[in-house]
């Protein structure tokens, strides 16, 4: 059985932070058969994408919405998902 891929949002603001510019989104994930991709969501739309470990998701907090809810999702190779906890951001 498999439940799905271990992820983890390493280092990016905190929740209710107010962020400007580029923000990055570091993301570890894993899975026994492997991992496809990993994909930041700001208000429902993909900002971001990264397909290799080291996952690294940076977008521009200055085209966002002033309040951004944002989660990161991994698919593993099987088609499974995984979510974060939502994130809301602030724009400066």
């Amino acid at each position: 059985m498999n439940a799905g891929p271990a992820l983890a949002i390493t280092k990016a603001p905190k929740n209710k932070a107010k962020i400007k510019g580029t923000t990055k989104v570091y993301v570890k994930a894993s899975d026994g058969s492997g991992i496809a991709r990993v994909e930041l969501i700001a208000n429902g739309k993909v900002v971001a994408r990264d397909y290799t470990a080291g996952y690294l998701l940076g977008f521009d907090a200055s085209k966002q919405k002033k309040t951004m809810k944002v989660q990161v999702r991994a698919y593993d190779k099987l088609g499974n998902v995984k979510y974060t906890s939502t994130r809301t951001w602030y724009r400066k």
